[in-house]
């Protein structure tokens, strides 16, 4: 055996003078090709903004595997041994207290032995056979043993005056650290200190949390992350927050007896996690996720172990310290490494952002935001970095949130509220910084990064908050005014008004500069108006209140159509504005309708208007004025329902119909035509259906001829129009006008033949009254003779119609004639000789006859010539 390891030691001894030798090599090579140092370049001036260096692609490090040999290994083995056995010095220690076999001074002197015996052994196997993972975790299980032994001694037993014990738990971990770092051994750390970090937990499931023991905690914390950053150890550092955190979160949590003891120990442990990632960033000189993790984290727990432990006062100042204490880290660390401060600034910002809303309230937490929002947009331009524009729209969206939702909601205009203009000054503070960062992001550049993005659309999201600080200032105004004005319903008439003519501006304004988007949020910004309107003021507000109201958009909406269209021709927008106004105007006309006075009045005033305004855009904008002269029609027939009725209603529409058609002849413009046929044909229809029915020529009445003078009105209308159309005179310049001019001779016929033929339905009852009157025999005998006269009538007009064709060459009347012979003789027939007196049929017969022999006459005489 002796031999065997004689040889043993043999093969180390000469392995090792392998490994000194391959060093020395590897340094004289190294020392025989030194490196060209670097020229040293200028220093830039203080004024001078350098640009940061463009940054390396990050390598990607190879995930770490485990596999069956990595278990099966001796490190396994002498882990697994070295935790094992302070398990067991920790159960064995455990039994002997509770069986009361040893004393408080025995089990410290019991555990204090223990682990100098495995940090001794350790030693002795290493000096003896080299680095092996059984010493390192001797070692290892030894130093987390003697810290807990420490711990116990103080938190349980009150052995060792807690000043003393904090240098004795120093020194342990400081021996900790030495070792760890002089062996380069990660297994001696995360056995001896992770192990010392969790000792206060376990002492903690028999005797509670102590402030004492966490603080412990907090030491051998330190040296973990000394070790950890120096050597490069991730896990183990990763491993000493795990172990340590949920301990300092329970004490914040807790009701210790000393608040500023608990807050101290946990304050300690966010400066240190807050050193170690500082540390960790700044070794590494590039972006580190845990580094950022470990900040963030740092500033979560202080600034919730203040918030868990102080109250009143004395938290609010803590917090603001807290946030005050990132704030500077921020501008100590910006010179030397971006990366790292603008995750500390996220830090600071967010903490601020609670700090101050712990603090602040209303209208000055919303200044104060801001402020902080404008502040960091234009830092963000100034030292082109695009983070901070991050937390300038956070900290304006939480600005304009708090305005908007709290201090003032939408139930401060949109119900009856004591103060509605409570809020305005937080509604103001938001609307500046909505505008400041707006302005400030024209400073905002980055070629490349994660936030590239953001530089590439700077313009229209300026543009949108812009567009935010115009609504903000809007329900600003709106709130002011309501305020001002002290009434709810009226308040609210000035709020609509005051809306739709900005609106209307913005419109205008759209339209001489020619820019799209002020058009298109013109439009939207009346779109909203008008639902406003529509949802708001006419169900809730009284009379006349909502008719005013509703006039009060009417205007300006009709204005930014007509304006719009003269600078921007053939606008979306300003084709969609007349129309709508004038559907607002009809609403105001009825609601405003002084009580006993018609409506009709108010809608032929509206009609009168828009016409007006028909005459100095007509050759301008032809489509502008055919909208407004369009509604003017509509407004003045709906008028005309409501005020006439009768002969005037129809002589009414007959004017309108002939002075439409005069219109179209005079301008050339067929589409007056349109509107004349329309009222022409309204005209028609209502003396033919509603005043003079034809029941009133075949059923015998008191006054048949009541409804013909509407009748001849009709036919003078349809005659206006068969004189005044005319296929030369109108504009060609578009397919409507093309087709309206195509249509010009069938439209002259066929209002003729409308013309002549209600005319001669007009004669045919005016016959029968004047029969009527005339005679003073009854009813039904003086209906026959009139019928008899109405034959005689028809037979004539024909014998006129087919003289006047033959004679003149006319050959639109030859027809004329004969189809007016063919319906006499249907009626004598059909009609005479079922309905009229023996009598009165013999004499219709022998009027139509006669008439006829005559028109036989006179056409075989005026053909033959």
């Amino acid at each position: 055996m002796n031999a065997i390891l004689a040889r043993l030691e043999a093969v180390e001894a000469q392995l090792r003078a392998l490994q000194r030798e391959v060093e020395e090599l590897r340094a004289l090579a190294g020392a025989a090709e030194p490196e060209p140092e670097p020229e040293p370049e200028p220093a830039p001036p203080a004024y001078e903004y350098v640009p940061p260096a463009p940054r390396a692609p990050r390598p990607r490090r190879p995930r770490p595997t485990i596999n069956a040999a990595d278990l099966m290994s001796a490190r396994t083995l002498a882990s697994a041994g070295g935790v094992v056995t302070l398990l067991g010095v920790v159960l064995l220690f455990v039994l002997a207290v509770n069986r009361g076999w040893i004393g408080p001074v025995e089990r410290v002197a019991f555990g204090a032995v223990a682990s100098a015996v495995a940090v001794a052994l350790g030693f002795v196997v290493r000096s003896r056979y080299g680095q092996y993972h059984s010493a390192l975790a001797a070692v290892g299980a030894g130093i987390g043993g003697g810290y807990a032994t420490l711990l116990a001694a103080v938190v349980l037993y009150d052995l060792v005056p807690q000043p003393v014990a904090l240098a004795i738990a120093a020194a342990i971990a400081a021996v900790g650290v030495v070792i760890s770092l002089l062996w380069n051994a990660q297994l001696v750390a995360a056995l001896g200190l992770v192990g010392a970090t969790l000792a206060p937990a376990a002492v903690a499931l028999d005797s509670g949390l102590s402030v004492g023991g966490v603080a412990f905690a907090a030491f051998v914390f330190a040296g973990t992350a000394v070790v950890a950053i120096e050597r490069g150890w991730r896990p183990l550092l990763i491993a000493g927050v795990v172990a340590s955190l949920p301990q300092a979160a329970a004490l914040a949590g807790s009701e210790p007896d000393s608040v500023g003891g608990a807050l101290g120990v946990t304050l300690g442990f966010a400066a240190l996690y807050l050193a170690a990632g500082l540390a960790t960033q700044l070794r590494s000189g590039r972006p580190d996720r845990p580094a950022a993790a470990l900040v963030l984290l740092s500033a979560t727990l202080s600034f919730a172990s203040a918030a868990a432990l102080l109250e009143g006062t004395a938290e609010n100042a803590a917090l603001l310290a807290i946030a005050g204490v990132y704030s500077l880290l921020t501008a100590a660390i910006f010179a030397r490494d971006r990366e790292l401060a603008a995750v500390v600034a996220v830090a600071a910002l967010t903490l601020g952002a609670f700090a101050l809303a712990n603090v602040l309230d209303g209208p000055s937490l919303v200044a104060v935001w801001s402020a902080e929002a404008a502040g960091l947009a234009w830092l963000a331009g100034r030292v082109r970095d695009l983070r901070y524009t991050v937390g300038a729209l956070a900290y304006l969206a939480l600005a304009a949130g708090h305005a908007l939702f709290l201090d003032a909601p939408g139930d401060r205009l949109y119900t009856e509220h004591p103060d509605p203009a409570a809020g305005i000054p937080a509604l103001v503070a938001a609307l500046l910084a909505a505008v400041l960062v707006a302005g400030a992001s024209r400073r905002w550049q980055e070629e490349e990064g994660r936030l590239a993005w953001l530089a590439a659309i700077r313009a229209p999201l300026a543009a949108g908050l812009v567009w935010g600080a115009a609504v903000f200032g809007a329900y600003t105004a709106a709130l002011g005014l309501v305020e001002l004005v002290g009434d709810f319903d009226w308040g609210h008439l000035g709020v609509i008004a005051l809306w739709a003519v900005a609106g209307a501006v913005i419109l205008v304004l759209g339209g001489r500069l020619g820019r799209v988007d002020l058009l298109l949020g013109g439009a939207l910004w009346l779109g909203a108006v008008t639902v406003q309107v529509v949802l708001f003021a006419l169900p809730t507000l009284e009379h006349p209140a909502r008719g005013w109201a509703t006039l009060a958009l009417a205007v300006p909406a009709l204005a930014a159509g007509y304006l719009v269209e003269l600078l921007e021709p053939r606008s979306v927008v300003a084709g969609i504005l007349p129309p709508l106004s004038a559907i607002l105007g009809a609403v105001a006309a009825v609601e405003l309708a002084p009580s006993g006075d018609p409506t009709g009045y108010s809608l032929l005033g509206a009609a009168a208007a828009y016409g007006v305004l028909t005459a100095p855009v007509f050759v301008r904008s032809r489509l502008l004025a055919t909208q407004l002269w369009a509604i003017a029609v509509a407004f003045a027939l709906a008028a005309s329902v409501l005020l006439l009725d009768g002969t005037a209603l129809a002589a009414a529409w007959a004017g309108a119909a002939a002075g439409l058609a005069l219109l179209a002849y005079l301008f050339r413009e067929g589409r007056f035509q349109l509107a004349a046929l329309g009222y022409a044909a309204l005209a028609l229809g209502y003396a033919v259906v509603v005043l003079a029915p034809p029941n009133e020529l075949f059923v015998a009445n008191a006054d048949p001829a009541n409804g013909a003078p509407a009748v001849f009105l009709a036919a003078v209308a349809a005659l206006a129009v068969a004189l005044l159309a005319g296929p030369v005179r109108l504009l060609t310049l578009d397919e409507l006008d093309a087709r309206l001019r195509a249509t010009q001779g069938s439209l002259r016929t066929g209002a003729a033949w409308t013309a002549g033929l209600t005319a001669f339905y007009g004669l045919s009852l005016t016959v029968l009254g004047i029969v009527a009157w005339l005679g003073g025999a009854d009813l039904d005998t003086e209906f026959q003779r009139g019928h008899t006269t109405v034959s005689s009538v028809w037979g004539a007009i024909g014998l006129v119609l087919l003289y006047l064709g033959l004679r003149y060459d006319w050959r639109a009347f030859r027809p004329a004639g004969f189809g007016l012979f063919a319906v006499s003789l249907a009626k004598i027939f059909l009609f005479d000789l079922s309905q009229l007196s023996s009598i009165a049929r013999a004499v219709s017969f022998l009027a139509v006859g006669a008439l006829l022999l005559t028109a036989g006459f006179f056409y075989q005489r005026l053909s033959r010539a």
